[in-house]
């Protein structure tokens, strides 16, 4: 997520407003960690511990039923949110 982030921004122009853009790449790299369950080391912690503590097992695809559900939801969310926030500034 973090290199990706820093090569789209290295490609805005710095004249302009680009608010938008900034918030919203933001916003998705942030939530992206949660579709997979290797999308953030903290996910892999979690199942980690889990297994240890539990004797729960996240596979990928258990964790990607969760993670992509919620991944739509919040993705909706904050869209809506940026967009409104972004519109009321103007």
């Amino acid at each position: 997520n973090v290199p990706l982030t820093i090569l789209v921004l290295n490609e805005v122009p710095p004249d302009g407003d680009h608010l938008n853009l900034i918030l919203y790449l933001a916003f998705v790299s942030t939530l992206a960690g949660n579709l997979t369950l290797f999308g953030s080391v903290a996910n892999l912690i979690v199942a980690q511990k889990s297994l240890a503590t539990i004797n729960h097992r996240f596979t990928f695809w258990i964790y990607l039923k969760f993670g992509f559900i919620t991944t739509i939801i919040l993705s909706l969310v904050g869209l809506f949110t940026i967009y409104g926030l972004t519109h009321a500034i103007k």
